[in-house]
């Protein structure tokens, strides 16, 4: 006898979600964080939204927590140009710094998405 051939199986809704989150926290994430990037950067950028892309990848590099670096006496909506720019390079700074890995710890460096 033979076999008839059979239609290849669906994904089921869970696999399909397992997928859809892995590309969210992967190509979503780099595609995120570039476009915030781009916008904190750019001098033609509205202030608002340079702020808020600045603030983005503060928070994503968990700068604004507490005893992590920077804290700002003002909301970088609150700040003017020049002030923005100099928490920005500041900001840069301590995150060049914190990116050597030579101050963290084993669980900080265990934390760390990108090894």
């Amino acid at each position: 006898m033979a076999k008839e051939p059979t239609e290849p199986r669906k994904p089921t809704v869970r696999q399909i979600q397992a997928d859809l989150l892995y590309r969210i926290q992967t190509e979503g994430a780099l595609a995120g964080y570039e476009a915030a990037l781009s916008v904190a950067g750019d001098q033609k950028s509205p202030a608002n939204a340079r702020a808020s892309a600045s603030r983005t990848l503060l928070q994503a590099a968990r700068l604004l927590e507490r005893g992590n670096g920077v804290q700002l006496e003002k909301e970088p909506h609150e700040m003017s140009p020049e002030e923005l720019s100099a928490a920005v390079a500041m900001s840069m700074g301590i995150f060049q710094e914190k990116s050597t890995g030579d101050d963290l710890d084993e669980d900080d460096q265990a934390d760390d998405i990108f090894n």
